[in-house]
């Protein structure tokens, strides 16, 4: 019974994974070549991961996380088709139910929301960690589909997506709505802030395996967040939020999909270490160069109106920092973040000079065994010495 249900799950995912490979390729086809094709195609690689992964869950683990990534991978197809068909008319043409299929990727806009907060509140395993968080579950169930009604039933986000089109439905008048559905916006921020906070809370109070899967998913969700942020930050220099979702968010699947199968799970110390020293060292070198071109350039002035010269100067200054930089930072980076490692190795290197000159062997033997002790903390440690 439960081998006939896991193929039954593994043929569902997979049959989902190609309906939303269908759906990307029709709106691709659909999209106007140029920029409309390819603001089309910048959407893919996001969509197929979320697909992919649920798929590939599925059929390896009976975890209701794949479904959530199948229901983001073919809702964000669903809506990428929708929209392409409802744009695919000419100016003076109208094809059939592009009203309809306008009100459809506007629905589905607001269906990710309360997916994504989902998969942040039952990561890992589906479920809520006990029963004070279900109330969450609910709250983020009531949230969304408040928001779902309001763009089902009244244009308050439909004509600034497609002026052009009426409502189809229109059942409630904007003016009545759009207290509502601001109201809404608010409680979706509220609702994601309460499921992030869940997850960082899971995170501290979780143990051993699921520890590191939780290190897995929360590390590549503040990538995403840092991402968005950042790309925010630079969009008044013509830098698109939209590059940020193209390259960090499928991260989500991945990271989330290598962590329910438990694969290389451990590596994770490893990866957020590099990434805080060398996040933390493209910062600081960043800018150091552009501070040292500003300060050359006012300084060389007066000798040359060229700013070659303070160019060369400041990329020869940066590199000659690279190494010695580097090490400082991994240094405090280790002793903040990585105390145990660095008390270790720290340990083992006064260890290393007091060995040059000792010569008891009853004070080597014990010194050598708090060092073990210290640093491996075995349940057990004995030296023999050969006489």
């Amino acid at each position: 019974m439960i081998d006939a249900r896991r193929r039954s799950a593994s043929r569902l995912g997979w049959f989902l994974f190609v309906v939303t490979v269908v759906l990307l390729a029709s709106s691709l086809a659909l999209a106007p070549t140029g920029a409309a094709r390819w603001d089309a195609a910048l959407f893919v690689p996001t969509m197929i991961s979320f697909a992919l992964v649920g798929a590939f869950l599925a059929s390896r683990r009976n975890n209701p996380i794949a479904w959530l990534f199948l229901s983001i991978g073919i809702g964000g197809a669903i809506g990428q088709a929708a929209e392409k068909y409802a744009t695919s008319g000419a100016a003076d043409t109208a094809v059939p139910g592009e009203a309809w299929a306008a009100w459809l990727f506007t629905l589905s806009i607001e269906v990710t929301f309360p997916l994504l907060a989902l998969l942040l509140l039952l990561f890992p395993h589906g479920r809520v960690q006990s029963a004070g968080w279900r109330w969450v579950t609910w709250l983020v169930l009531a949230v969304g589909g408040v928001g779902m009604l309001c763009t089902a039933l009244s244009d308050v986000n439909f004509s600034n997506n497609f002026p052009a089109l009426t409502h189809p439905v229109g059942l409630v008048s904007p003016q009545t709505m759009n207290p509502i559905y601001e109201s809404y916006r608010f409680a979706s921020l509220f609702v994601i802030a309460l499921c992030a906070a869940a997850m960082v809370i899971k995170l501290r109070r979780s143990t051993g395996e699921e520890r590191l899967q939780r290190k897995w998913f929360s590390y590549a969700a503040s990538l995403v967040a840092v991402a968005f942020l950042s790309f925010a930050l630079v969009s008044p220099l013509g830098v698109e939020p939209v590059v940020a979702f193209v390259i960090f968010v499928p991260l989500l699947p991945i990271s989330a999909g290598l962590a329910i199968l438990k694969y290389r799970l451990y590596d994770i110390d490893v990866i957020i270490n590099r990434t805080l020293v060398y996040g933390a060292l493209s910062a600081t070198l960043s800018l150091a160069y552009f501070g040292l071109v500003v300060i050359l350039q006012q300084v060389l002035r007066p000798l040359t109106s060229q700013s070659d010269l303070a160019v060369a100067g400041s990329t020869l200054a940066v590199a000659a920092l690279f190494r010695p930089a580097g090490s400082r930072i991994q240094a405090l980076i280790d002793r903040r973040f990585y105390r145990a490692k660095y008390d270790a190795v720290r340990t083992l290197e006064a260890f290393s000079a007091r060995l040059r000159d000792e010569v008891d062997l009853d004070a080597l033997r014990s010194d050598l065994l708090t060092v073990v002790a210290y640093t491996m903390q075995p349940a057990h440690a004995s030296l023999w010495l050969k006489e």
